[in-house]
Parts: structure tokens; C-alpha cells; sequence
């Protein structure tokens, strides 16, 4: 593996050189995912720089996300699943809660699903159609459930993501999920909110075995549309119920 580190550094900044030439070597490629690498001894001798310079260079990397540190065992190239891609994304939203988060969700959503929904029915084979209508049997079955319920929508929107063929729609979708869960939670707050969400998930479905992107993609859009009003709406009853108790215990 020698020969891969015939790397050119200067003076400034080493340890953020090193990270970023190792770093292009993992995307290339040519450090695959799951080896390991040289000890620091033997990166400090190739590139001709201080074991103190590669430790830091290692640990710039394994906060990137692309290399995992076992101790006593050496440094490892991170395996880049979907999932592990996607785990700073989704911390990222966990740890910075907008007050505007249920309008930059369905900003968000709108691109994203609408052109799934496009590609879908385009794309899905006869198992994603059978396994989308699974999901909206089992979300016509739990109505009067909003757990149930709102797992089978979340569900389908994944499935969805799936018949896309396009493995990148599944890794922008995941990371939002919980909010997803969250948000179509509080719109059980509003009566017949399920019945209307149904709706649009039975139009969809018949849009996709019809392969009818544009449709596919209207009806999408059109359920995001008042997706986005049942949550709102939905989050004033939660408020207004709170307040309402706070009134009745003072």
C-alpha cells in the first residue's frame, strides 16, 4: 500500500493535507471500505511527517464519518452504507429544532417526494406495486388507530423511495423520517385527517399501476399540499387543548 501515499504536502496546515489527500483516496477508491490502515508509525514515514500530524489527520477523518478507530486493533475505512451516510444529517435535525420546522419539512418534501412519486410510476416493478398496495390495505385497516396508521404511511413514502430504482431517494428520505412521524402524528389531532390522507394514497397507488408520472406527481403534491394544513391544524388543537388545561388548573 506504500506507493499510494506518494503525496505532495507542504508546510501549512499538514495534519488538514493529509486528511483531505487520505480522504480522496477513500473516494477514489484506492483505500477500500472495510481496510485497514497502515499504523501511524508507517503513514508518519511515507508521508514524511510526524506521528502527531497523522494522529490528527485520523482524527479529522473519523469525525467525517469515514473512518472508525478500534482501539487495540488499528484505523479502519467506515463501510458508507445509506444508513451511516445519512446519521450526521439526521442528528443535525435532531439537535437544531426551527420553529419553522413543519414549513421547511414540506419544503423539503415537495421536491424530494414529488419527483418520486414522477419516477415511481415510471420505474416500479410489479413486487413494489403489490407491496405499496399492502401498505395502503393496512393503513385503510387502521383509520381508527393512529399509530398503525401512521406506520403504514410512513412506510409507503419509504416503499415509494424504493421504486424510484434510484438508491439515492431512500438516503435523502431516511434521515427526515422521524419528523415525517412526528408531523403526520399531530394531524391525527383533525377529524377524518386519516380518511383524506387515505385518499390521496389510493389515487397515487392507482397513478403508479397506470404509469402515470404526471398524475403520480400532481397527487403527491396535492396530498403534501393538505398534508401540510392537517398539521398545522392539528398542532392548534394541541395548543389550544394545553391552554385550555393550564386555564382549568389555575
Amino acid at each position: 500500500m506504500g506507493e499510494l501515499f506518494d503525496i505532495q504536502l507542504s508546510r501549512d496546515r499538514l495534519y488538514t493535507q493529509v486528511a483531505d489527500e487520505l480522504q480522496a483516496l477513500i473516494v477514489d477508491q484506492q483505500i477500500k471500505s472495510g481496510e485497514k490502515l497502515p499504523s501511524e508509525r508507517k503513514l508518519a514515514e511515507s508521508l514524511g511527517v510526524s506521528r502527531t500530524v497523522v494522529r490528527e489527520a485520523i482524527r479529522v477523518l473519523s469525525d467525517r464519518g469515514l473512518l472508525r478507530i478500534k482501539p487495540g486493533c488499528g484505523t479502519f475505512v467506515q463501510d458508507m452504507r445509506p444508513q451511516k451516510a445519512s446519521a450526521q444529517f439526521e442528528l443535525f435535525l435532531k439537535l437544531n429544532k426551527s420553529p419553522r420546522a413543519t414549513q421547511e419539512l414540506f419544503e423539503v418534501r415537495r421536491p424530494i417526494e414529488g419527483q418520486m412519486a414522477y419516477l415511481a410510476a415510471q420505474r416500479a416493478t410489479e413486487q413494489d406495486k403489490q407491496k405499496l398496495g399492502q401498505l395502503v390495505d393496512m393503513m385503510a385497516r387502521s383509520l381508527d388507530d393512529p399509530e398503525g396508521y401512521t406506520d403504514a404511511d410512513v412506510a409507503f413514502h419509504t416503499a415509494l423511495a424504493s421504486a424510484t430504482q434510484n438508491s439515492l431517494f431512500p438516503l435523502l428520505l431516511q434521515p427526515i423520517t422521524e419528523m415525517l412521524k412526528a408531523a403526520m402524528l399531530l394531524s391525527q389531532n383533525v377529524a377524518d385527517a386519516s380518511r383524506l390522507g387515505l385518499g390521496f394514497h389510493q389515487e397515487l397507488l392507482a397513478a403508479l399501476i397506470r404509469g402515470d408520472s404526471e398524475g403520480a406527481r400532481r397527487v403527491m403534491l396535492d396530498h403534501l399540499d393538505n398534508a401540510e394544513q392537517l398539521v398545522k391544524q392539528g398542532a392548534s388543537v394541541v395548543s389550544d387543548v394545553g391552554s385550555h388545561q393550564e386555564n382549568k388548573e389555575l
